[in-house]
């Protein structure tokens, strides 16, 4: 099994209560990955949890245990990361991702959508209808955007014709398609949140 390797740099010194440095700044974090779990398809995202197991100071000659998991991160609102209580690592599906494709379904009935506008004959007196086709680019629009919309103002059967792949192509990516994997860029800023220290228990 292949073994994943984690590395961090502590940017800020720790002190503690009494105002001792505890970690200074500089010292290298070492870890593994733990659990790791790829994207799926039906918009299932992936997961991820890594473990800090050791600590190098920046004086020191070799490295000693240290045991610590992810307690928070600071990442943009686009990438959308939860955390667990052990650290674990999920993204979030954002909540309007059903407005899309219910948007691109309604938008290919409106471009093939055939109204019918009642008017009278100048010289019978007798009622026409009038037939007017729905606009195609505008179901093109969801799936190919501008092009699309340019496309269905040139020739309505390709206007149709894009109009439905967009549908299909808008509910796949936000429904039925892969989700998306858990990704730490480097550089990115994160709190660790040290285990417990395990409790001796007192000799008889």
């Amino acid at each position: 099994m292949t073994r994943h390797t984690v590395e961090a740099i502590v940017t800020e010194p720790v002190m503690s209560e009494a105002g001792e440095l505890v970690v200074p700044e500089g010292t290298v974090l070492d870890g593994e990955v733990t659990f790791a779990k790829a994207a799926r398809h039906l918009h299932r995202n992936g997961a991820l949890r890594f473990l800090i197991e050791r600590v190098e100071f920046p004086e020191a000659s070799a490295a000693a245990p240290l045991l610590a998991s992810v307690y928070s991160v600071e990442s943009s609102a686009d990438d959308r990361i939860a955390l667990d209580d052990e650290g674990g690592a999920t993204v979030t599906n954002s909540k309007t991702r059903f407005i899309a494709p219910a948007l691109a379904v309604v938008a290919l009935r409106a471009s093939t959508h055939h109204e019918q506008d009642a008017d009278f004959d100048d010289v019978t007196g007798a009622p026409e209808t009038a037939t007017h086709a729905g606009n195609p680019g505008l179901g093109a629009f969801f799936g190919f955007g501008l092009v699309g919309t340019a496309l269905g103002q040139i020739s309505r059967p390709l206007g149709l014709g894009f109009a439905v792949l967009g549908v299909g192509r808008t509910v796949y990516r936000n429904l039925l398609g892969k989700g998306r994997e858990v990704v730490f860029q480097p550089d990115t800023p994160l709190q660790l949140q040290l285990a417990p220290a395990p409790v001796s228990n007192p000799s008889p």
